[in-house]
């Protein structure tokens, strides 16, 4: 796919407008209250250290070798050994290119810690000038290609650009990433017989082709899509779309193992995950270990000639980075639940 800029322009125009409908404050709210130490099951565990990875991550799990790959042959000695103490940077991309899931993930012998930076966050982009996080990937891969680069290449750099943001905001040197296809979803949702979610209300949005009931349901693959992108027409816009893609995320999870039988979703896995790591190997070793999650802090929204985003301050963001990435593990448990019904 070829990223066209004045398209992304367009599209970042409109985002800003549907932005301004959010109280600020509601998501500052929640961002807070969000930002502590959570546990859970070993399920919901790979849910959140994946975010929308878990499209990958869990059918790895179950059908091993799926993931296209960019880390060496095998045969480097002690694989598991020169995986402990990691830093990964996972990144959910659009159709646009844009990163709208950025999480700083840890994993160590004992535990790993997840922590989301909300896409709308404000930043230096190295080598690009200021802007929203979700746009460090597409404005590497938009300059390679203007380059002349290969797809291939064009991917290499906007993963680079990305890494560079985040390791720049949150003080932390990053080991490796994983890119995600947020395309992927409706094959995956059609290979497993469809997915519960539960609404509070009955809604619709033009721009997402979002319809639907309040109430609990089961979505097919093109209403699953709808579901995890709308933010128009909700109470907290993008706030309430995180909350959908957990509670969707968490349902798919439980889905997917429940299902077994996961051969329809080899190729899926296969052409929309790319990656420099072993993604099955982590989330095995993963589902071992003790969770914390956790989101970064912010300051409060701001607004610039050009885009409207939140504003954070570098010292927070690293001191709130250090304290979760050193700090001490939680301990998992728990089982399984129905998803919890959402905006």
């Amino acid at each position: 796919m070829t990223f066209d800029k004045t398209e992304s322009l367009i599209r970042d125009a409109i985002t800003d407008q549907a932005a301004r409908a959010v109280d600020p404050e509601a998501v500052l709210r929640e961002l807070r209250r969000g930002s502590g130490a959570r546990r859970g099951s070993r399920q919901a565990v790979l849910v959140f250290a994946a975010a929308a990875v878990v499209i990958a991550v869990v059918s790895a799990v179950v059908v091993p070798g799926l993931v296209r790959s960019d880390r060496p042959p095998a045969g480097t000695p002690d694989i598991a050994a020169a995986m402990a103490d990691q830093t990964i940077l996972v990144l959910g991309r659009d159709e646009f290119g844009y990163t709208d899931v950025v999480m700083l993930t840890r994993l160590t012998a004992t535990g790993l810690t997840a922590i989301s930076i909300p896409r709308d966050v404000f930043v230096d982009i190295p080598g690009h000038g200021p802007g929203r996080v979700n746009i460090a990937y597409a404005r590497g891969r938009w300059a390679a290609e203007q380059r002349g680069q290969d797809a291939a290449a064009s991917t290499k750099a906007g993963v680079e650009t990305a890494m560079a943001t985040v390791r720049s905001l949150a003080g932390v040197p990053i080991d490796h990433y994983a890119v995600i296809d947020m395309a992927a979803v409706p094959t995956m949702v059609d290979a497993v017989g469809g997915v519960e979610v539960c609404l509070r209300a009955a809604t619709s949005d033009r721009y997402s082709g979002a319809d639907f009931n309040a109430g609990r349901q089961t979505l097919s693959g093109a209403q699953a899509l709808a579901f995890v992108r709308q933010r128009r027409s909700l109470p907290n816009g993008d706030l309430d779309r995180v909350k959908r893609q957990q509670a969707f995320f968490t349902a798919l999870t439980a889905k997917v193992v429940a299902k077994g039988d996961l051969s329809a979703m080899v190729g899926v896995v296969r052409d929309h995950v790319v990656t420099d790591l072993d993604l099955v190997d982590l989330a095995q070793r993963a589902s071992e270990r003790t969770v914390r999650m956790g989101v970064i802090p912010v300051d409060g929204q701001i607004e610039t000639p050009a885009v409207s985003a939140l504003g954070v301050t570098g010292d927070k963001v690293r001191s709130y980075v250090g304290g979760m990435f050193n700090g001490p593990d939680q301990t998992g448990g728990g089982g399984t639940q129905d998803p919890p019904c959402v905006d």
